[in-house]
């Protein structure tokens, strides 16, 4: 991973402050950080925070593995070899929420793609699983505040703003099969000492 994914630049530091203070991302954000799976198994909740963006696109999730790698592809919803669909910026609904597809082990990578699809002629994608698209991403892991800026660094208009589309991650841990199974034995055991 460069130096460059590891350090915001202060230009994109205080974009960030600025869409804090609307509301939108999180200052705390990390331009190009990866978005980690947390120790133990678990599932995630993606859910839509809002929009400022005068393009349209629409968010993916590719699937999970390595930073650089994705070793386990969502299910294509879309047919476009972009993984599973999740929101339009323009049409989804606030607080819509969607289940990403899959089960996460500790440390696994969740990759997504943000997909430019209007005006027809800025088309555009970004993927996290590029180095050169995973500044358009910020992530904030205390929060779960996940951002898309949809203007490449070198475009003149650029503004690094990354309230073009706004997103909350949520994990949920999923019990490992054992620790039910104790669970349940336990709970029998209370069971009948109190009906002694």
């Amino acid at each position: 991973m460069n130096a460059n994914r590891k350090h915001l630049s202060a230009m994109s530091l205080a974009a960030l402050a600025l869409a804090a203070s609307a509301g939108l991302a999180r200052a705390d954000a990390i331009m190009g950080a990866p978005v980690f799976a947390p120790p133990g198994l678990s599932t995630a909740t993606i859910e839509f925070r809002g929009s400022s963006a005068g393009y349209t696109g629409e968010l993916y999730f590719l699937g999970w593995g390595t930073e650089d790698d994705i070793l386990h592809h969502a299910e294509n919803t879309r047919h476009n070899n972009l993984g599973q669909w999740l929101f339009n910026n323009h049409s989804s609904a606030v607080g819509a929420q969607a289940v990403l597809d899959g089960m996460f082990d500790s440390g696994a990578v969740l990759h997504f793609a943000y997909e430019i699809i209007h005006p027809r002629n800025r088309r555009d994608l970004f993927r996290t699983d590029r180095e050169a698209d995973a500044n358009n991403f910020a992530w904030d892991s205390a929060t779960g505040s996940f951002a898309v800026e949809d203007l490449r660094r070198d475009y003149k208009h650029y503004d690094g703003d990354f309230n073009d589309a706004i997103f909350t991650i949520n994990f949920q841990r999923v019990p490992a099969p054992g620790s039910l199974a104790l669970l349940s034995l336990s709970g029998i055991v209370l069971a009948r000492r109190r009906k002694r």
